[in-house]
């Protein structure tokens, strides 16, 4: 019975660590680079009524 649980909670602790591993490496992929200042300049100014950055 000791070497049942003992078992479940290693498969746990590996399906957890799994996951974990998965989910991080799915989330570098779908992460966008940096803008840089003139991008987020131009990205925020607004020609209009009393812009942003004016």
């Amino acid at each position: 019975m000791k070497q049942m649980i003992i078992a479940v909670a290693v498969l746990t602790a590996g399906a957890e660590a799994a996951f974990l591993f998965l989910t991080r490496s799915s989330f570098r992929r779908t992460r966008k680079p940096r803008m840089t200042f003139a991008e987020l300049y131009e990205d925020n100014r607004c020609d209009g009524m009393g812009g942003l950055f004016d």
